[in-house]
């Protein structure tokens, strides 16, 4: 798995990309990290490459590679479960996330639109008091114009849908 950080999360894992690796040509096995603030509380908004499909987890008990390793996992799991991409998780993704792979970020339409939905995050989660689960729901029904205006969400269901129609296996391209 790629995990794109920024500079901000890479201090606080502790971990030096010095290069943005290139598109695997798996777009399950591609995701992007971002650490923000919001009322003095740290979150980490995690996102898929492709996509951005998105999550907001908690990052004050993630202190180094390791914990960050062990915990997107869950977290990716329960997101995408709830976002009923269960099934889709447990063939292909689940096979890439023990081992990952820290990388620069892809470019700057993604880094942007992250900045993005960080704005957004920081908003509902300190004017409307939302939960990470609900701040992960909005951001997934928002319209990206680098999606070509379509939601994160329908997004990555397109891709779930192209990807089982081409016939492709996990661990394929």
């Amino acid at each position: 798995m790629i995990m794109r950080v920024s500079a901000k999360l890479a201090r606080k894992l502790n971990v030096r990309p010095t290069v943005s690796i290139r598109e695997s040509g798996i777009p399950f096995a591609d995701w992007s990290a971002h650490l923000f603030t919001a009322s003095r509380t740290q979150y980490i908004l995690v996102a898929n490459t492709a996509t951005l499909y998105a999550m907001v987890m908690p990052g004050r008990e993630i202190s180094n590679a390791e914990a960050f390793i062990q915990r997107t996992p869950n977290v990716m799991k329960e997101s995408l479960g709830s976002g009923s991409f269960a099934p889709f998780y447990e063939d292909h993704i689940a096979q890439y996330v023990s081992s990952a792979t820290f990388s620069k970020a892809l470019n700057r339409s993604v880094t942007g639109s992250m900045n993005d939905m960080i704005h957004h995050a920081k908003f509902m989660l300190t004017q409307r008091d939302l939960s990470l689960g609900e701040v992960a729901q909005i951001l997934n029904d928002t319209p990206f114009s680098s999606l070509k205006y379509l939601s994160p969400r329908q997004a990555f269901n397109s891709l779930c849908l192209e990807w089982t129609e081409s016939g492709r296996e996990s661990g394929t391209t």
